[in-house]
């Protein structure tokens, strides 16, 4: 896995995203989600399956991507020039993947439908929070939400 220091540190002043390739955006946007990727898995591995360890998942999500939030809009500028926002976007189904093997793991059933809930709302979260700089009052609200909406995946 690349851990970039310029995409660990968020250090993204020295790049100007009106100079990036979109080859180049592409390649910084795959190691930033495989970093926010390990982050995850370090917060949240040496947890029991369960809706704490998707929790503690979710903060890891939004707390690495709000550290790294000038590489992502620096990728997005990039993309959206060149119309490639749906390859960016698309590079974060390893969370909606992960969420759904940790509600499969626990034990619950069809977990997929659930998951692309949690999963749009939290990336609703993080882009928000990368947009303004300031993270979210909706991080609580979600993760306060996480048990019913499980519950309504095992009455369904």
């Amino acid at each position: 896995m690349m851990n970039s220091p310029l995409i660990a540190s968020d250090n993204t002043s020295a790049i100007d995203a009106g100079e990036l390739s979109p080859a180049v955006a592409m390649i910084l946007h795959r190691w930033h989600i495989q970093d926010i990727v390990a982050d995850v898995v370090k917060a949240s591995g040496p947890m029991s399956a369960g809706i704490e360890r998707l929790c503690a998942g979710l903060e890891a999500y939004w707390e690495s991507a709000f550290a790294r939030r000038g590489m992502r809009r620096m990728v997005e500028q990039t993309a959206h020039d060149h119309k490639l926002l749906r390859r960016v976007d698309s590079m974060g189904k390893p969370f909606c993947l992960l969420i759904e093997l940790e509600l499969k793991v626990s034990g619950w059933v069809m977990p997929g439908k659930k998951a692309r809930i949690i999963f749009d709302q939290a990336r609703a979260i993080m882009l928000e929070e990368v947009e303004t700089g300031r993270r979210s009052l909706r991080r609580e609200q979600l993760l306060s939400m996480i048990p019913q909406i499980v519950a309504s995946e095992q009455a369904g």
